[in-house]
């Protein structure tokens, strides 16, 4: 709240200045009577300072003095304000220089950081704007007041001040001193969204400005230099419900944030509602001026910035340089999988397409992994670069800083490490153009290897695959793959999907405890059988099956759980109602080959028929042995037939 009024002075027989003070204005805009009781209409208001005198109000009869942050209450039909000392904000109106009265401090500091040191930059002299809303009122009042009688200055007079609109403002300007409490309104970046465990989510945005009364962050999520660019603000109550449709890198122009002190003294911000809440489109910036204003500060940002916040690095090397003395180096790759194994942790699979029969023969027997024999290196991530690993593209270009290089005498073990808070895996941006044209080269040199001697098929990862090549090229039906007589076996049938399981497809993702090979119930976040409040043994596995049915009507269910399952292989299970991101990359794997089957599923929801579209496939199924007289079916891979 902020007020303007007159004062009465305190007397010489009454209690003086000391930590605490009791002065007595009217409520808004008025005056007191000069004798000793208040008016029945009259507001007491308390100041407390703790360690400063000097940082009380100085006020003398007839004085106009503005108040703000007050705490207004009533009790027995009195209304009374107080004044907390890391609060009250205050200045006295001098009309001859139509501002702020000079104070007289003495020993104590303008500002000081409270909290013990801990917090945030607080001084109680309120510098009020020179054109502003404030200085006029105060400029009425005391023409008011002069203006009046001996026997009218006991009359009481109040007037509310208009309160203040909220505003839009940059990151860098929020403070719980802004009019009005602290409320306003921003265009920002999304960084990072956590879920709390009362009940709240914290997402973490930037508009590329700085305020250095927030606590200063470096997280592994956050890129280079950013750190002290981000806002966090936690979400309540409507807000929160709209957090999962918020994803990583998008633009949104939030309302009604407050700003506030946290538990430690340091900023944030709070939001409850979600009115007025929408998501900005930067192909429409003639629409959204603070966005395209925020763009800017991004664009000048990467430009002045791409190496800020980083460690220093070891030089680039091509996988083909490094031996048995590279230590530590930095490279540039391709990352090709990402592994989260509750066992061995977190690991990804990179390559930059050069030779070194030093590195490990098959990394895997994985589909991306065909005819880049002793071209792919397994990096495992400690510390904050797992966590990195969370946010990576499949198939994207990075560049890997301070790697370090552990080898194996028989090459089969032989793997990267790369550990410590700093950020280290990091997107290939053109800015690394050296890096980044050699990468390419590199690339596509290898590919047209492949074209001239086939090596796409000759270094087949798999025994099974070369199996599989050396069948003829007729097809099995679905009834002779029921019916056969073999198993464990390969077979290839042409059909099409006509159902899946389960029935949304955001429940195709399970969580499951690796360490005791349970599920885990859908209402937790980790295995309440090994408490692993760590979350480190669980991991997302899929549990989808698909419907086949081949010309002659016949039906067989295949599973899609396989590791071996070519189809999801790059795309690692999730939480996919949680990860909006990561459901769609699902989805658009498993669209070619399921046609219309989600919106057949929405049909049959609301008890309606819709006729299935999916395209006839050539499936490859393997068969394994269930028990004693059943099997199981899943899915290799699959092509257009």
């Amino acid at each position: 709240m902020s007020s303007a009024s007159c004062f009465r002075p305190v007397s010489q027989g009454e209690r003086q200045p000391t930590v605490s003070q009791s002065l007595f204005p009217e409520k808004e805009i008025g005056c007191l009577p000069s004798g000793n009781g208040l008016s029945a209409v009259g507001v007491g208001v308390t100041c407390f300072q703790k360690t400063h005198v000097e940082w009380l109000p100085q006020v003398a009869e007839g004085d106009v003095v503005i108040l703000r942050k007050l705490k207004i209450s009533e009790f027995n039909g009195v209304l009374k304000a107080i004044g907390y000392a890391d609060k009250l904000r205050w200045a006295v109106y001098d009309s001859a220089a139509h501002g702020a009265r000079p104070v007289d401090r003495g020993q104590a500091p303008e500002e000081e950081v409270i909290g013990n040191g801990l917090g945030y930059f607080f001084t109680p002299y309120w510098k009020p704007s020179k054109d502003g809303v404030e200085l006029q009122y105060c400029c009425m009042l005391l023409q008011w007041w002069k203006g009046l009688r001996g026997t009218e200055k006991e009359v009481i007079c109040a007037q509310r001040v208009i309160r203040p609109t909220k505003e839009h403002r940059l990151l860098c300007d929020a403070s719980p001193e802004v009019a009005p409490d602290g409320f306003f309104n921003c265009t920002v970046e999304i960084l990072h969204k956590f879920a709390n465990d009362c009940g709240s989510c914290t997402v973490y945005v930037t508009d590329y400005t700085s305020n250095p009364h927030t606590y200063p962050l470096k997280p592994a999520w956050c890129p280079p230099g950013l750190c002290d660019r981000i806002f966090p603000i936690e979400m309540w109550d409507e807000a929160n419900a709209i957090v999962p449709l918020m994803n990583v890198g998008e633009y949104w122009y939030l309302y009604n944030v407050r700003a506030r002190l946290g538990r430690g003294g340091y900023l944030e911000g709070k939001m409850q509602t979600a009115s007025k809440v929408t998501q900005l489109d930067e192909t429409q910036l003639d629409r959204f001026p603070h966005l395209a204003a925020l763009l800017k500060r991004k664009q000048s940002f990467s430009e002045g910035n791409s190496s800020a916040g980083l460690p220093n690095s070891f030089p680039y090397k091509l996988f083909q340089d490094v031996d048995d003395t590279s230590a530590f180096f930095s490279c540039a790759v391709e990352i090709l999988s990402v592994d989260n194994d509750p066992r061995d942790g977190t690991s990804v699979y990179a390559t930059d397409y050069t030779y070194n029969p030093t590195f490990p023969r098959q990394a895997s027997t994985a589909e991306w992994a065909r005819g880049l024999d002793f071209r792919i290196l397994k990096i495992k991530l400690d510390d904050a670069q797992s966590q990195v690993a969370r946010d990576t593209t499949i198939g994207s270009f990075y560049r890997i800083l301070n790697l370090r290089f552990i080898p194996r005498g028989n090459g089969f073990d032989t793997h990267g490490r790369l550990g410590g808070e700093d950020r280290l895996l990091l997107p290939l941006t053109d800015q690394q153009a050296e890096q980044q044209t050699t990468l390419k080269m590199n690339k596509d040199k290898w590919k047209r290897e492949l074209v001239l001697d086939r090596a796409s098929w000759a270094t087949s990862p798999t025994p099974q695959s070369m199996e599989i090549q050396s069948e003829p090229t007729g097809y099995s039906t679905i009834q002779q793959v029921l019916s056969g007589t073999t198993c464990p076996s390969t077979s290839t049938v042409v059909a099409r999907a006509v159902d899946f399981y389960p029935f949304f497809l955001e429940d195709a993702c399970i969580l499951r405890c690796m360490k005791c090979e349970s599920d885990v119930p859908p209402t937790f976040k980790a295995c309440p059988k090994c408490d692993d409040m760590m979350e480190t043994h669980c991991k997302w596995c899929y549990c989808l099956y698909l419907r086949l049915e081949d010309d002659a009507g016949d039906n067989l269910n295949v599973s899609l759980c396989g590791r071996e399952c070519t189809l999801l292989q790059d795309t690692p299970g999730d939480d996919l109602r949680y990860d909006r991101g990561a459901f769609h990359r699902f989805l658009a794997k498993l669209k070619p080959v399921i046609g219309n089957l989600v919106e057949v599923h929405d049909a049959w929801a609301a008890n309606r028929e819709k006729v299935v579209e999916a395209p006839r496939m050539r499936f490859t199924i393997e068969s394994w042995v269930i028990g004693d007289n059943e099997r199981g079916y899943g899915l290799l891979s699959c092509a257009p037939a």
